[in-house]
């Protein structure tokens, strides 16, 4: 068993470093791509079933537009053509309210981010900046000369001259 109070060549230790930054930024990135292909695909589930419920619906709305054209027409006297109008009007009515929501919808959607994974970015750079680097590795050294001098253990203040 290895001896806890020597450590590692400076060379072995910045080569685990480099290994262990390297899994780090490897993860990150699968976590993006994860991100975004549940996204994307949650995004073509929603387009088809929308798609089809669309297509249902309009063959229903072609049907009851046609009723509420022929009523119109009929509460109007003999004039056809301006009951089938006045729906006409009342669709492109509807559907210049539905696009301009539509339009609002999708430049509000189209904002794909993997927000998980730049957060996790964002965690990773700020615990590698050089100064907590420096910080850590002082933190290191001092409990590293403790240990060597035996101040940091139980038994130091025994072999002191504390009969304890």
């Amino acid at each position: 068993m290895p001896d806890p109070r020597e450590t590692p060549p400076l060379g072995q230790s910045v080569g685990e470093i480099i290994d262990r930054t390297t899994t780090l930024v490897h993860e990150e990135i699968e976590l993006a791509k994860a991100e975004i292909a549940i996204s994307l695909k949650n995004l073509l589930r929603g387009s088809v079933a929308s798609i089809l419920g669309g297509i249902f619906a309009f063959f229903g709305l072609i049907i009851l537009l046609i009723g509420i054209s022929f009523f119109l027409s009929d509460l109007l006297g003999d004039y056809i053509w301006l009951g089938f109008f006045i729906v006409a009007l009342g669709l492109f009515v509807v559907g210049a309210i539905a696009a301009v929501f539509a339009l609002r919808k999708i430049q509000k959607g189209s904002q794909i981010v993997p927000a998980m994974a730049i957060s996790e970015a964002r965690k990773t750079q700020e615990a590698l900046r050089p100064e907590d680097d420096t910080r850590r590795i002082q933190q290191f050294e001092s409990v590293a000369v403790e240990e060597s001098t035996g101040a940091g253990t139980p038994d130091a203040g025994r072999a002191e001259g504390g009969a304890g």
